[in-house]
């Protein structure tokens, strides 16, 4: 069975570095490439053709939501996860992020144990055009399995890639 490839969107090298990390741990998975704005993962997906997209809510530039929009235009079932450090002040992004067409929604760890000493924003590149894993951090299983779960139950359990 060929691998779940995955465009990651995220302002954060660190973010991408830590979410990379627990994607590629896990074998069915394969990072095809990373973004830092909503701009560059556009440009990127007709070539990419990835399976799922991981997308952060706030960024620079195009948002999250509206890079989700943009998205939903040319790719309606194209799996998209939303990725955010926002909290229960973020509850109505999340429900607007849905609305929207997003498959799930994963928050961001904030708590000073989680990422990198919760300072997960330390390192941004503006191009998004680095290696896909570019910073040192631990790596995040459960965030891996919950986008694993969302793919295969965006595509019916059962591998509809051509």
């Amino acid at each position: 069975m060929p691998r779940i490839r995955v465009l990651m969107v995220d302002d954060s090298v660190v973010t991408r570095k830590v979410l990379c990390d627990a994607l590629s741990a896990d074998p069915e998975i394969e990072i095809a490439a990373a973004a830092a704005d909503g701009n560059i993962a556009l440009a990127k997906l007709p070539n990419l053709n990835p399976d799922l997209v991981t997308l952060d809510v706030e960024m620079p530039g195009k948002s999250g939501l509206e890079t989700l929009i943009e998205i939903r235009k040319v790719y309606p079932k194209l799996p998209v996860i939303m990725f955010s450090s926002l909290t229960e002040r973020g509850a109505n992004t999340t429900l607007e992020a849905l609305s929207l067409g997003a498959s799930d929604y994963v928050a961001k760890p904030s708590s000073s144990g989680s990422l990198v000493a919760g300072k997960d924003s330390s390192g941004t590149d503006p191009e998004g055009q680095g290696a896909v894993c570019e910073a040192s951090s631990g790596a995040d299983a459960a965030n891996a399995a919950r986008i694993e779960e969302t793919w295969k139950f965006a595509n019916g359990a059962a591998d509809n890639r051509s």
